[in-house]
């Protein structure tokens, strides 16, 4: 009889060890637990955070890389209008010289529409009757404002002018002029020429 209670009692503290232990275990595992769910929150919290900054970065990059993009297609319409332009008035012989003279009157306004009406009518009927024969080649540009209604330009370049039966008689001399132009009703247009020094 004592031996079987001393086993019972054996068993007793036996039992209440191990429950203790696994209540030790269980409390140990659940703070494990609740401090591994505290780190995946601040981990979902930073990944979120990283997409948000991501997401706003990469919005910020396009619209700066809009804006690069759409100045440099300013900038390249621009020059390519004052680079015509020079070309246009200053390429001339007896059979284009009436179009120069049109395309000077719908291409420009202001300032330089009252200058190319006053001299090119007489530029025109000189080159008329002289026989005159005219070439003009574009050296450089540079873009020097570009905004979304006004641009302006500086353009170097070599002037050609010989007799039309008479090419080794022929001048040359280069120029450097500033073309500026403003949108006027969607369409670009010369609105001042000046020589420059």
């Amino acid at each position: 009889g004592d031996e079987v209670a001393s086993n019972a009692a054996y068993r007793e503290r036996r039992r209440k060890k191990v429950a203790g232990r696994d209540s030790v275990v269980r409390e140990s595992a659940a703070t494990k637990a609740s401090g591994g769910s505290a780190w995946m929150v601040v981990a979902a919290a930073l990944t979120a955070l990283l997409v948000v900054v991501g997401i706003v970065l990469s919005a910020f990059f396009g619209y700066q890389y809009s804006k690069i993009d759409h100045q440099r297609e300013l900038r390249a319409e621009y020059s390519t209008f004052a680079q015509q332009m020079v070309v246009s008035m200053s390429t001339l012989n007896p059979d284009n010289a009436d179009q120069m003279y049109r395309n000077a009157m719908e291409k420009t306004s202001g300032r330089a529409k009252q200058m190319f009406e006053e001299n090119m009518k007489q530029v025109a009927d000189m080159i008329r009757k002289g026989d005159m024969v005219t070439k003009t080649t574009v050296l450089a540009d540079a873009v020097s404002k570009s905004t979304e209604e006004e641009g302006s330009v500086l353009v170097v370049y070599a002037w050609e002018g010989h007799p039309k039966n008479d090419k080794k008689n022929s001048d040359f001399a280069t120029f450097r002029a500033r073309v500026d132009m403003t949108r006027i009703n969607g369409e670009l247009k010369m609105t001042y020429f000046d020589w420059v020094a």
